[in-house]
């Protein structure tokens, strides 16, 4: 695999519209999503978890798909190197 060239990710914005059906489920999947976030950011504050790259998806439990856990996990720690700063 490769590796990207920095200065080549492009964004982009798209706006969802979800079925009723799905809007409760969406509103759940973020609120849990913050609150994992939130809570290891805690744990990383409190030297619960460590800091390194050892912790992975299998040692935290949340009602997330796998690959958003992984982007909660590199969230929070984004979130508790700028708490340092």
């Amino acid at each position: 695999m490769s590796k990207k060239a920095k200065g080549l990710e492009h964004t982009s914005q798209l706006r969802l519209y979800p079925t009723p059906e799905q809007g409760p489920l969406l509103m759940e999947h973020c609120q849990e999503y913050i609150s994992t976030v939130n809570v290891l950011a805690s744990a990383l504050d409190a030297d619960v978890i460590p800091h390194d790259e050892s912790i992975t998806t299998k040692d935290f439990v949340a009602q997330l798909p796998s690959c958003v856990k992984n982007q909660a996990l590199r969230d929070a720690r984004s979130v508790f190197k700028r708490s340092l700063e």
